[in-house]
């Protein structure tokens, strides 16, 4: 909200450029020099959806989601049929108020092994969702949902590495020389190690100040909106309670 209210006063000055660092949300105007660093989520799904197919070659896919968020569905179903065919994908959307009946959710699901895309960023249909599936400890799951994941701080740890959850972000240590050096000057000029946010900001910057760093980052106008969204990010899984970027 506070973004829009910036946009409306800057969003059609050419000269200018207003970067949004930090919301998944689109802003709702056609303005001109919009940049978004967060990834749209119809960024994030063909990300996930891409590394998924090169990763998983025959194993059966499903597509699980809530009903109020059929556009993500609709979304993430359109590009799987595009590269796979219907066989290798199933779809499910349930009520929050569903997602208690253990027995229901798990009529839907394999017994053995379980790959699934939770296209959500709907907190409480998350947080009810992944302990439910935790319970299933008979079940192998790989999980793969959304950037918003990453803020849900009611998520329990465990249930994310049991669940093999995979999520994307641009938002964490990409054990780089680049992010090394970032830490090592950061250190000596303020004696203090920086927050979360900080390296993502430091990437900006450079992006935006210097030609030298267009790598960091990749702006492009998806279809449908008139502003750039970044699609660069990287996608990582909970590991013995570590976060590991998947290559």
């Amino acid at each position: 909200r506070q973004f829009e209210e910036l946009a409306k006063f800057y969003g059609y000055d050419t000269k200018k450029k207003l970067i949004s660092p930090l919301s998944y949300m689109s802003v709702k105007n056609k303005y001109l020099n919009i940049y978004q660093s967060v990834p749209l989520s119809y960024v994030q799904i063909d990300g996930l959806i891409d590394y998924l197919l090169l990763t998983n070659n025959s194993d059966e896919l499903i597509l699980l989601g809530q009903d109020k968020e059929d556009d993500l569905i609709s979304y993430a179903k359109k590009k799987l049929s595009l590269q796979i065919m219907n066989r290798r994908c199933q779809v499910f959307t349930f009520d929050k108020s569903q997602l208690s009946d253990r027995d229901l959710l798990k009529s839907k699901l394999k017994s053995d092994k379980n790959i699934m895309i939770i296209p959500s960023n709907d907190r409480s249909f998350v947080s009810r969702l992944l302990p439910t599936l935790g319970s299933m400890e008979d079940t192998v799951f790989a999980i793969y949902g959304l950037n918003t994941w990453n803020r849900f701080d009611n998520l329990d740890y465990y249930d994310l590495v049991n669940l093999n959850v995979h999520l994307p972000s641009i938002f964490m240590n990409d054990n780089s020389q680049f992010y090394s050096d970032f830490i090592y000057n950061y250190y000596i000029k303020y004696f203090s190690f920086p927050d979360k946010y900080a390296y993502s900001a430091y990437q900006q910057c450079l992006y935006f100040l210097s030609n030298e760093f267009k790598g960091l980052l990749d702006f492009k106008i998806f279809p449908n909106t008139s502003f750039q969204s970044n699609t660069k990010f990287n996608i990582f899984r909970y590991d013995d309670f570590e976060q590991i970027i998947v290559k």
